[in-house]
């Protein structure tokens, strides 16, 4: 999940699907980049990210996959992947 994209839709849009509508682009589209299922393309992120208050122009973490950093946990009880 991307979260911090998320809140700057939210924030600024009200609804992914305001936010959706005003970049012309599918409800279904924006969820899987703000879920981390799509990876947008350059272009489509400046999309994004020129539809967002400014406070948001510099991207700064926006794309980040929280559960990115999930996946790199070693099982419970599993150090150092041993």
């Amino acid at each position: 999940m991307r979260t911090h994209l998320k809140l700057a839709i939210l924030t600024t849009w009200g609804t992914q699907t305001r936010f959706a509508r005003a970049i012309g682009k599918r409800d279904d589209w924006v969820s899987q980049i703000v879920t981390g299922r799509k990876n947008p393309s350059v272009n489509e992120k400046a999309l994004i990210v020129s539809h967002l208050e400014k406070k948001y122009s510099n991207n700064s973490g926006l794309f980040f996959d929280e559960g990115d950093s999930l996946k790199r946990l070693p099982p419970p009880g599993i150090k150092n992947g041993n």
